[in-house]
């Protein structure tokens, strides 16, 4: 099928997994490219606007999309930062409430790996470690919890290589 305007999504995945975003008809492909991994994408997504093919990238709020927007393409007419982002009366959202991500969903298998090593510390009466585990674990949790990724929060956009 061939489409006049392709919507990217560049929220990460936990925030997918609250809600989805439709696409208003078939001419729209509404796809998810994470801020953090659009520069691997930035040499499509410049040959799909050279098709004539409207690209709009679309977070929560707009900030991302237009810090995306701005640092690959700045010069593109054919791609633009959707004002609002996902607030904006044009977007129809499918809402799914208590889902997890695939970031939280690797978090609480980590969790549950390090939770059999510490009950395993039990057998070998390793003090420290047992201590050293729970504080880990606890801060997993909080992660799951939160939906927020630690380390996600201090890697800036310059940081991720062109």
């Amino acid at each position: 099928m061939n489409y006049k305007r392709i919507w990217i999504d560049i929220r990460d995945e936990h925030e997918l997994a609250e809600n989805h975003i439709i696409a208003p008809n078939d001419d729209t492909l509404v796809m998810n490219i994470p801020s953090r991994n659009i520069f691997a994408n930035v040499d499509w997504i410049k040959s799909v606007q050279a098709k004539g093919i409207k690209v709009t990238l679309i977070c929560r709020s707009a900030n991302r999309s237009q810090m995306v927007k701005q640092l690959y393409f700045a010069n593109d007419e054919n791609i633009a930062s959707l004002e609002g982002g996902i607030n904006n009366p044009i977007i129809k959202m499918k809402h799914f409430s208590g889902s997890l991500g695939l970031q939280q969903i690797l978090q609480l298998v980590f969790a549950l790996i390090l939770t059999c090593i510490l009950l395993a510390s039990f057998y070998m009466n390793i003090l420290h470690l047992r201590y050293v585990i729970i504080g880990i674990i606890f801060f997993i949790i909080y992660q799951v919890v939160s939906k927020s990724c630690l380390i996600g929060k201090y890697v800036s956009m310059k940081a991720i290589p062109r």
